[in-house]
């Protein structure tokens, strides 16, 4: 009797705790009830019991809330089983809860007030009063708790949760470096297989002679023939109005857009140095980097350059652009840095260093072709300007250059890149070169005593002006000193200078101001022809007649006009008359004398070559603003920026 009555008191003991009622407050996946044989999804507030037969998918879990016991049970066992033997089969973790917190849970429970399902990447969310912890932003799951009941189970979801971001993202680098390097071998391997075909034989066009001036004396007039400043001003201003010319100039270019995204590899730091007017560079080269071209076959070439476009140079081209960028390089100075570093490198002349100079320049977005001429590899460059001096090949309407030698005839390669950009030679700012000072100038007048300056310039930048090349644009040579005009002046020179001319024209009007500025530079500066010193026609940036002894009217056209238009902030324009240069100021102020009308903007003639003599041929003075000594129908007009 005894055994018969503690058997039935153990069945109902069991009987009540199948019977016990577990809430669920919180879970995550597709998580099911499948205790009647059809799936049922689990959702907060659902009651089970102990004999509920659950499926939790991969990755899926619930959490039950035990109120009799006062305890947090989870489940993360994947399968089908009930919760009694998911419990007791150490699948489930149990914790104890705080009467506070338990009372909290069932007030939000009974009340239908369970804390909303919400998304969130940031598992550490937890708040003060009620620590509500957010758990994953794919779990779509807030579980409750205090933080001491749950940072281990917080903390291993975040595990999982950052293991799983981890792998997609490892995922997505894979995918997208295999889709970076399929684009990156398919276009080099395509120029690569353009470089093995039979290269083709053409003749240069010869190399265009620049045009020479007549041998124009300076504007001279002796003063006891000079008039007023304007002796007949209804004839002058008749001939204002005749037809001008005026031409239109290139625009500055932008960067060129790269071939092929170029990326730094920040494990390789074996440097090494070069030197480009007087100043050091350094890019990324190691000794597996040089490379030898047997012969001018075409597979072999190709083969190098198939060598060349390997990851192991993208460092050495990634500095490159850095360096354009840091020295403030144009075009026309990027083209020798790249030349100068491969010469260095690969050797002087060599065709090794002409194909490296190649690579880097056509992977930094210009255009060029490659060509050969008996046992020389050449380089032949593409650009929107007409260069003298130089003989080219004209593929599809562009010219390109051969820079670097005089070769009749050659052979040369179709190969391109899907981007090109010609080569500009408008150089709005100077480079950044290594500052090797020139012996202070003093550049003082003989004629008027109080305008006198002392300059020095960097030489290492006078040495690069010297080889940039004379060119025109759009099929008329006048544009050819539109360039040396637009460019700026080395900052350096403009801090030692500019003070000192702003002293000069202190207080005075604009008329007055320009006029200082005109006089300095009409009798201050030796005048020569440039066939007689250079041998040929030179034009000079605004440093280069600071530097060098003596210039022409082309020359202290472009010094005036870039001297008023930063001291003053007045417009300029270069006027060109049949075998002389001068310029035109327009003045927003009223301003009488010989004039052009362009645009409706008026700009008065200041010629910086027109000077005042004695009967001994001593310079007294120069002309004023407004004089002029040529006919303005003749003129043809240069805009300035």
């Amino acid at each position: 009797m005894k055994n018969t009555i503690l058997f039935v008191l153990f069945t109902l003991m069991v009987c009540a705790a199948n019977a016990q009622t577990l809430i669920v407050y919180g879970v995550s996946g597709n998580v099911e009830d499948v205790t009647a044989g059809n799936p049922k999804p689990i959702k907060l507030r659902d009651v089970l019991l102990h004999s509920t037969k659950l499926r939790i998918p991969e990755n899926g879990y619930v959490v039950l809330f035990d109120k009799e016991n006062t305890k947090s049970i989870t489940l993360e066992q994947t399968g089908t089983a009930t919760i009694k033997s998911m419990i007791s089969g150490n699948s489930g973790s149990i914790k104890e809860l705080t009467t506070e917190f338990v009372s909290f849970l069932w007030k939000q429970i009974t009340n239908g007030g369970q804390v909303r399902v919400r998304n969130s990447s940031d598992v550490a969310a937890v708040t003060r009063d009620l620590k509500i912890a957010i758990i994953d932003a794919n779990d779509d799951l807030i579980v409750c708790g205090t933080e001491n009941q749950y940072s281990s189970f917080l903390r291993k979801k975040y595990d999982k949760s950052v293991a799983k971001m981890k792998d997609k993202y490892k995922e997505s680098v894979a995918a997208m470096r295999e889709k970076y390097n399929t684009f990156r071998d398919s276009i080099f391997q395509n120029y690569a297989n353009f470089v093995r075909e039979p290269w083709k034989k053409a003749e240069l066009s010869p190399a265009e002679i620049k045009p020479e001036d007549e041998k124009i004396e300076p504007i001279v007039i002796e003063e006891k023939s000079r008039g007023p400043i304007i002796p007949d001003f209804d004839k002058k201003d008749k001939m204002t109005k005749a037809v001008i010319s005026i031409l239109p100039l290139p625009m500055p270019l932008p960067i060129p857009e790269l071939v092929v995204p170029v990326k730094e590899n920040h494990d390789v730091t074996q440097y090494r140095s070069f030197i480009l007017y007087g100043t050091e560079m350094k890019v990324r080269w190691s000794e597996d980097c040089a490379f030898q071209l047997k012969n001018l076959k075409e597979k072999t070439i190709a083969d190098v350059i198939t060598q060349l476009f390997s990851s192991k140079y993208d460092n050495l081209l990634y500095d490159c652009l850095q360096l354009r960028s840091n020295y403030h390089l144009s075009d026309w100075a990027y083209y020798l840095m790249l030349r100068e570093l491969s010469a260095s490198f690969c050797g002087k002349n060599t065709n090794e260093a002409t194909l490296l100079h190649a690579m880097l320049f056509s992977r930094s977005g210009y255009g060029l072709r490659l060509a050969k001429a008996k046992d020389r590899l050449l380089l032949l460059v593409s650009t929107q300007f007409h260069l003298y001096g130089y003989s080219y090949l004209t593929i599809d309407g562009s010219h390109y250059y051969q820079l670097d030698g005089d070769d009749d005839i050659v052979d040369f390669c179709e190969a391109k890149f899907p981007i090109e950009q010609e080569m500009s030679l408008i150089m709005t700012d100077s480079p950044r070169f290594l500052n090797d000072t020139s012996e202070l100038r003093a550049i003082d007048s003989p004629a008027y005593s109080q305008y006198k300056a002392q300059v020095s310039v960097n030489k290492n930048l006078i040495d690069f002006y010297s080889t940039y090349p004379t060119s025109y644009f759009n099929n008329n040579f006048m544009t050819r000193w539109a360039m040396y005009a637009n460019a700026e002046m080395q900052p350096e020179v403009r801090e030692q200078l500019y003070p000192q001319l702003r002293a000069m024209i202190k207080g005075k009007s604009q008329q007055e101001g320009a006029e200082s500025i005109l006089n300095w530079i009409q009798t201050a500066f030796k005048y020569e022809y440039d066939k007689d010193v250079w041998g040929h026609d030179r034009a000079f940036f605004a440093e280069e007649s600071l530097f060098y002894p003596s210039c022409d009217c082309e020359d202290r056209s472009i010094l005036f006009t870039r001297l008023v238009r930063d001291l003053l902030g007045l417009k300029c324009i270069l006027v060109h008359y049949p075998g002389h240069l001068a310029s035109g100021v327009c003045f927003t102020e009223k301003v009488e004398g010989d004039y052009i009308d362009v645009e409706d903007n008026r700009y008065t003639i200041c010629d910086p070559t027109f000077i005042i003599v004695d009967g001994n041929h001593n310079i007294i003075g120069g002309a004023h603003v407004g004089e002029s000594m040529f006919d303005n129908s003749d003129a043809t007009v240069i805009v300035l920026e």
